[in-house]
Formats: structure tokens, C-alpha cells, sequence
């Protein structure tokens, strides 16, 4: 057994853990392990969906903007380099800072 903040825990729990997380509801001090599981993919949905959002009304906001620069100015890269700026949107930069973020579907 090992003691940690006044619990014991099977030492099996933490050296195998993989093994023993489907056996985390027999060990109450584990079940914030749980918890953290299942945020986890609760918080990829989030961020795909997000991501959708904020494209789809991207280009409705933006759309002919990008179109018109991409005649005047002559590249995509000339288009991106004038339109972008740095750092995520506040609604992905939890995924993003976690590198849990989903690749969008195409």
C-alpha cells in the first residue's frame, strides 16, 4: 500500500494504472481520476464545435472580404499574412494550450 494525503492506495493502482482504472470506483480516492476522464472528450466535442462556429460565421462575416483580397492581392499567403494576427480565440485556447484540440473535418 501506498499512503498518499492520508489514503491508501493499492500500490498496484499506481504503478499499473492503465490496467486498474476500470477498477477506480472500488478505490474512492481515485474517483477524481474519473472525473478528469470524462471532461475529455466533453472538451474535444466542445472545441469541434466551436471551431465550426467560429469558421462558419467567419465566412459569412468575412467571406467576400477573402474573395476580393484573393483577386487584389494574388495569393493566399499575401491574404492570410495581412488577416491574421497572433494567438488562439478565447473559446479554443483551453483545447489548444492542452493540445487536446480535434483536426477539423474537410
Amino acid at each position: 500500500m501506498i499512503v498518499h494525503d492520508q489514503v491508501e492506495t493499492p500500490s498496484t493502482i499506481t504503478l499499473k494504472s492503465a490496467s486498474a482504472i476500470a477498477e477506480i470506483r472500488t478505490y474512492p480516492a481515485l474517483s477524481w481520476v474519473k472525473e478528469i476522464g470524462d471532461r475529455i472528450p466533453t472538451l474535444r466535442r466542445t472545441d469541434a464545435i466551436s471551431y465550426k462556429y467560429i469558421v462558419h460565421y467567419a465566412r459569412l462575416a468575412y467571406g467576400r472580404l477573402v474573395g476580393t483580397m484573393l483577386k487584389r492581392e494574388g495569393s493566399a499567403d499575401a491574404v492570410v499574412g495581412k488577416l491574421s494576427r497572433p494567438g488562439v480565440p478565447e473559446r479554443l485556447a483551453l483545447t489548444e494550450k492542452l493540445g487536446m484540440h480535434e483536426e477539423p473535418d474537410e
